[in-house]
């Protein structure tokens, strides 16, 4: 429903693109990791589309900070660009965490109906509902899955193929592993990898234990204010499944960043798998890579992690008291 409005407004034409009319706008609001990003990945990446406009362009809130014409014309990063389709048309994804500010918003509109032709398109999302007052079009607003629809999803990425009968344990534990992700696309992302790759009782049983102790621990830290660990804003507490040493680590931040901007020194981080199943031992703040998206431009999800000792785990416990 949602991918068939985005495709509606991206598609629809009035007229012979020119220099005077001003671009629709399309905001898309939902919830942190709901899965914004992907659904606009999934609409860039249709064949139609790319036909449709000459370019395609992407700005972040870190983009934005200085708005103006220079912005969009040197800022952002280039999804799609031929020249020879499209009709000079632009289609400019804006995607922020929380707002923009209305006056900032102003200039970028300003400057967009200035430096592109008619027929270009803008979608703007984000988790805040003020972004709706930007939109010439009603805003898609997203949220997470029913249940029921979620365990479908989940179930179809961990089997795929095989029979779910032919597994009955591992069913069961599927089920619980997926109602402890509680319905988040991320989650859902991270762990059907793992587990397709992992296809064995005693590597499911594990995970299913390390995803109970997340849930306990950060329930002692923060009480039931903790419901959903993939949109807590505050640092997530883990416990590695091969209890080596008391050592635990925290999740400081969860975010994106496109494969062409990994440093050279990124190449060594940690593997979810490798950091919470394995055996490797990171020392100080590093960098886990979750997630790749199989979407062009195959984001790489991230994780900012950091070794917590138990005394600092009391301190914070405290803290958060």
């Amino acid at each position: 429903m949602e991918m068939e409005q985005i495709m509606n407004f991206l598609l629809q034409t009035e007229r012979a693109p020119s220099a005077s009319e001003d671009p629709a706008v399309l905001p898309i609001i939902g919830p942190v990791r709901v899965g914004k990003s992907t659904l606009i990945e999934h609409a860039c990446d249709n064949q139609r589309v790319r036909n449709h406009f000459s370019q395609i362009l992407r700005f972040s809130g870190d983009d934005l900070k200085d708005a103006s014409l220079e912005t969009l014309r040197d800022g952002g990063r280039i999804k799609h660009q031929n020249h020879g389709m499209g009709g000079g048309r632009t289609l400019i994804i804006i995607e922020v965490v929380l707002d923009i500010e209305e006056s900032a918003w102003k200039i970028l509109y300003s400057a967009a109906r200035s430096c592109i032709v008619s027929g270009s398109k803008i979608i703007v999302a984000s988790r805040s509902d003020k972004i709706a007052s930007f939109g010439t079009t009603q805003p898609i607003r997203l949220q997470f899955f029913t249940q029921e629809a979620y365990w479908y999803f989940f179930k179809a990425r961990t089997f795929g193929s095989t029979r779910v009968e032919d597994h009955p344990k591992l069913a069961a534990m599927a089920m619980d592993i997926a109602g402890l992700m509680n319905k988040c696309f991320m989650g859902a992302a991270i762990f059907t990898g793992l587990l397709k790759a992992n296809f064995n009782l005693h590597f499911w049983s594990m995970a299913l234990e390390f995803l109970r102790n997340i849930r306990q621990k950060n329930i002692l830290l923060y009480g039931e204010r903790f419901a959903n660990g993939w949109q807590f804003e505050e640092p997530v507490y883990l416990r590695r499944a091969k209890k080596t040493s008391s050592e635990c680590f925290a999740i400081f931040a969860i975010y994106q960043a496109c494969s062409d901007d990994t440093e050279p020194e990124d190449l060594e981080m940690v593997s979810v798998q490798d950091l919470c199943f394995g055996s490797v031992r990171p020392q100080g703040n590093f960098k886990v890579h979750a997630w790749t998206s199989h979407l062009p431009p195959h984001y790489n999800y991230m994780f900012h992690c950091g070794i917590q000792r138990p005394e600092r785990m009391v301190a914070n416990m405290t803290r958060h008291k």
